[in-house]
């Protein structure tokens, strides 16, 4: 099956930044893709959720990016046309091309959003 092609293996995620694909009329060195079990933001919907698939699809030409939401906003369960690609709940599947993605930065914690002088001890002033 297609989505059996790709591999499903997720990133490391180790290094803690916020990767962004290229703006639209920027050149870059190498076009940047997300890998299976990246969290992403899908730019146009304003939507997160974990990479399942990427590559070429049966339904379009070129790379799509299959994506599981984490709310029930998407248009499919990983299939298009009666093709699998993915597993996921129904309506929590959706194709976009991989400018519309980008990974997502988690929240910053509450701590760091503190001044020193608000923590329990005191700081040189």
């Amino acid at each position: 099956s297609p989505g059996e092609r790709h591999s499903t293996q997720p990133s490391d995620g180790a290094d803690g930044l916020c990767k962004a694909s290229p703006r639209a009329g920027e050149a870059a060195a190498a076009p940047w893709l997300p890998r299976p079990g990246d969290v992403v933001d899908v730019c146009r919907e304003r939507h997160r959720g974990v990479v399942r698939f990427v590559g070429p699809t049966e339904f379009a030409d070129g790379t799509w990016i299959g994506v599981e939401l984490d709310e029930p906003l998407g248009k499919n369960d990983g299939a298009v046309r009666g093709v699998r690609y993915f597993e996921c709940l129904a309506g929590y599947g959706l194709f976009v091309r991989p400018e519309s993605v980008h990974t997502a930065c988690p929240a910053p914690e509450a701590s760091l959003l503190r001044s020193p002088r608000d923590a329990a001890h005191s700081w040189p002033a």
